[in-house]
Order: structure tokens, then C-alpha cells, then sequence
């Protein structure tokens, strides 16, 4: 990808992402995110340890209120679209360390810049396209095996959302199939220290699982499900009804298409890719099945842009060689 061109898909993606930013109401967990940043800090890593999701998020929302207390209520938003916007050149960066052609690199990162799921959640005032940076980073950093910034990524996505261990997983298959020499020893204690400094907030996870049991926005366990999420990690709810069975064709049509020409070819980075486009959805969906449901489709988003790439696969010769 030319820097031209990374240029203009990065400011069309910017301008759509500001587009509206302020206009749309808070809803219901954006008003919750706002809830708790206003209260003392105390109160609110107790409403945090009550709720679903770790406290980094809610962390740098306090941070922000209470540094500009009279700032709009939209302000709350801005944190993810830093975000997302910051998770653009590190897909190109993980793209070129693997490998991918120019013509599939600008594809996917099109798709990246434009989907409705990608502009939804760097427009929300919640946690979601912080953790697609950190999946992105975390996975950069052990490919480059820069041991630092992978633990400071793992940690990162730990106390970001509760799939982190579910990224975190699949990040780890990735290195351990990719690179067996001394530096994998490294990339694993760096794993394996972050999960260690995370260790303090599993035991409230499992007491947030338990109030969750069976209930809020857990989706089902059936095939049906894990279609309509990988659907909606193209679309999300942006297509109107009496649109929606053709853009359900649509975007399977061309996923198929992907799927198929990926299958074929010999890319030495097509493991790479498969694993954070799939892994993490099929952890989540065992856990759902031996355990409790934990299946929903907004957590994956750190999976949404591997997706996007496979997608996009049948556009280019992937020949280039692997750094």
C-alpha cells in the first residue's frame, strides 16, 4: 500500500468517524459509562467490580470527566475514536509484517475505514474499539517480538473486556506456531506476567459470570447465531429490514468467495490470519457450551478486521514475502 493511498483511506475514516459524533443522544450503557465516571473514585471502582467489564475503560473515562467536568455529555466518545482511528495503521503495520499484498491491503483496510460495525463503535462511549487497538498491538508486538509492548498490549485487553483471555489465547497459538526459538520463551513470559497482573480481577469476573448467568445480551448457542454475528461484525443492525436478506446474501457472497480463494492459497501468513479471524468466536462458543453463554458479537470486534482480510482475499496475489 502506497502512503497515498493509506492517506486517503485513513481520512475518509476519520471524517466518517467525526461525522455526527456529537449529535446521536447517549443511550442506555453509554449513560452508565457516564454514571460512573462522575463518582468519587472509590464508588466507582465499586460500581466497576458490580458491572460486566474490567476498569480500564472506566478508568480514563473518570479521568477525562474529572479533568473537564463541564465538557458536553458526547465527550465520553472520543477515548474510542482515538481508538479506532489509532487501530488503523496497526493493521497495516501487522498486514505488512505478514506479508499481505498491496491491492488486499488497501481492500481490507477499506473495509476497516467504511463498515458500519467499525464507524458504530468509534462513535460509542464504551470500551469496544479500545479493545480492538489492543488485540492489534498485543499481535504486532509478538510478531516483531518487541516484548514490552506486547505485555503492556496483553495487559491492555485483559483488564479492557473479558474475552481478553479469549484474544490473548489466540495471540499465543500465533507465536508459538510462527516463532519456537529462544525469543518464544520471552513472548511467553511476557503472556504469562500480564495474565499474572490480571489475576486480581479474575476472581471478580467470576462472580460478574454468575450474575450474568442466562441473562441480558447473551445471543444463543445454535449455528444460526454465529452467523448472525459474523454478519453483524460487517454490518451490525445499519441495514434496514427490508434490505436486510440481501445484504445477508451480499456479505456472505463475498466472505464465501474470500474463504475460498484463503483455503487455496500457500500464504505463509494465512495461519496467522485464520486464527485471529476464527479463534477467538470458537472459544467463545465452547465456553458457551460447557459452561455458561458468553456469546456476543461486540466483544469480537478485535476479530473484525482478520475477517475483513479474509474477505478481501481473492482481490490480490498474496506473494509477498514474510518479514
Amino acid at each position: 500500500m502506497t502512503r497515498r493511498t493509506f492517506v486517503l483511506l485513513f481520512t475518509l475514516a476519520a471524517v466518517l468517524r467525526v461525522l455526527w459524533i456529537n449529535v446521536p443522544p447517549l443511550w442506555y450503557d453509554e449513560n452508565f459509562t457516564l454514571i460512573l465516571a462522575k463518582l468519587p473514585f472509590e464508588k466507582m471502582m465499586q460500581a466497576t467490580m458490580g458491572d460486566v467489564h474490567p476498569p480500564l475503560w472506566y478508568l480514563i473515562e473518570w479521568g477525562i470527566y474529572h479533568i473537564t467536568p463541564g465538557a458536553p455529555a458526547w465527550v465520553i466518545r472520543v477515548p474510542a475514536l482515538i481508538f479506532s482511528l489509532a487501530s488503523l495503521p496497526l493493521f497495516v503495520m501487522m498486514m505488512r509484517q505478514i506479508g499481505i499484498s498491496s491491492q488486499v491491503q488497501s481492500a481490507a483496510l477499506f473495509l476497516m475505514a467504511v463498515m458500519p460495525f467499525q464507524l458504530w463503535y468509534a462513535q460509542e462511549g464504551r470500551m469496544y474499539a479500545m479493545l480492538e487497538f489492543f488485540v492489534l498491538l498485543a499481535l504486532w508486538a509478538g510478531l516483531t517480538r518487541q516484548n514490552v509492548l506486547l505485555f503492556i498490549g496483553s495487559v491492555g485487553l485483559l483488564y479492557t473486556q473479558n474475552y481478553g483471555p479469549f484474544y490473548l489465547a489466540a495471540i499465543a497459538l500465533v507465536i508459538f506456531f510462527r516463532d519456537r526459538s529462544v525469543s518464544f520463551n520471552w513472548s511467553m513470559a511476557a503472556m504469562v506476567s500480564a495474565g499474572v497482573c490480571w489475576l486480581p480481577w479474575l476472581y471478580v469476573i467470576v462472580g460478574q459470570m454468575q450474575g450474568i448467568n442466562d441473562r441480558y445480551w447473551i445471543v444463543s448457542k445454535s449455528a444460526a447465531s454465529l452467523l448472525i454475528i459474523l454478519y453483524k461484525l460487517f454490518l451490525t443492525a445499519a441495514v434496514p429490514s427490508a434490505f436486510f436478506f440481501a445484504s445477508y446474501i451480499v456479505t456472505f457472497a463475498a466472505l464465501i468467495i474470500g474463504i475460498v480463494s484463503f483455503v487455496r492459497s500457500h500464504h505463509p501468513g494465512r495461519l496467522t490470519i485464520a486464527i485471529m479471524a476464527f479463534a477467538p468466536l470458537l472459544i467463545a462458543w465452547i465456553v458457551s457450551m460447557v459452561w455458561q453463554p458468553v456469546l456476543l458479537f461486540r466483544p469480537l470486534i478485535g476479530s473484525s478486521p482478520f475477517l475483513y482480510l479474509v474477505t478481501c482475499w481473492s482481490i490480490g496475489e498474496n506473494n509477498v514475502a514474510v518479514s
